[in-house]
C-alpha cells in the first residue's frame, strides 16, 4: 500500500467480508465541520471516553486467568467467536 488509508479500507473491506457486514463508509474530498459531535463519527472512538460497544462478556482464551478484557480488537472476538461475531456484534453495537 502507498498510503496508510488504502491499508485501513483493505483491512475493512476484510473484516465487513468475514463478519457479513457492511459498514456503507463514504468518503469525501475535503475536510466536512460538523455541529455536534453527535453525529460525526470521527468522534466515536476515543481512548478517554466510554466505548461505543457495551462491555457483553463473551468467553475469551485467558479469561480465567486474567478475567474478561473489555474494549480488545476485534480480531478478538472474532478469534474467540468465530461465525457467531457477527450476531455478538449485531446484539451489542450500538447504531443510530
Amino acid at each position: 500500500f502507498q498510503y496508510l488509508y488504502e491499508m485501513n479500507e483493505a483491512i475493512i473491506n476484510k473484516l465487513e467480508s468475514i463478519l457479513a457486514f457492511d459498514s456503507n463508509i463514504k468518503y469525501t474530498k475535503s475536510f466536512m465541520p460538523v455541529n455536534s459531535h453527535e453525529n460525526d463519527y470521527r468522534f466515536r472512538i476515543h481512548p478517554k471516553q466510554q466505548s461505543i460497544i457495551n462491555s457483553v462478556v463473551y468467553d475469551q482464551v485467558f479469561e480465567e486467568k486474567n478475567g474478561f478484557t473489555a474494549d480488545l480488537s476485534v480480531l478478538d472476538l472474532i478469534f474467540n467467536l468465530g461465525p457467531e461475531a457477527q450476531i455478538y456484534l449485531q446484539d451489542v453495537l450500538i447504531i443510530d
